[in-house]
């Protein structure tokens, strides 16, 4: 985007790689909040989202959605590379990740 809009960023960022290790490092801060707000909520739900990074690997993004206070919110908590697309190896993943997390 920034290339788009005639932005000198240099050659530093214009590689996929380095994209990629930058949105893990923010997904990866994000999830200590959302880990956090979790385990204050009352109740929460998750949505998880499939898709083909810009490797060519699969990625399945979770977005819990929780209650605190009244107030409702939707924000990403992982993205990580399953086994498999399956039902099973996705419920493995993310129950594996909860318990990991202390949820």
């Amino acid at each position: 985007m920034d290339k788009a809009k005639k932005a000198k960023i240099g050659q530093t960022y214009l590689n996929d790689k380095t994209f990629l290790d930058i949105i893990e490092i923010i997904v990866s801060n994000e999830a200590k909040t959302v880990q956090q707000l979790l385990k204050e909520a009352s109740f929460f739900i998750f949505v998880m989202a499939g898709s083909f990074d810009i490797t060519g690997d699969e990625l399945e993004t979770t977005y819990p959605r929780n209650g605190l206070n009244g107030e409702t919110e939707m924000k990403i908590m992982s993205m990580e590379e399953p086994n498999s697309t399956t039902s099973a190896d996705l419920y493995s993943n993310v129950q594996k990740g909860f318990i990991q997390d202390g949820i």
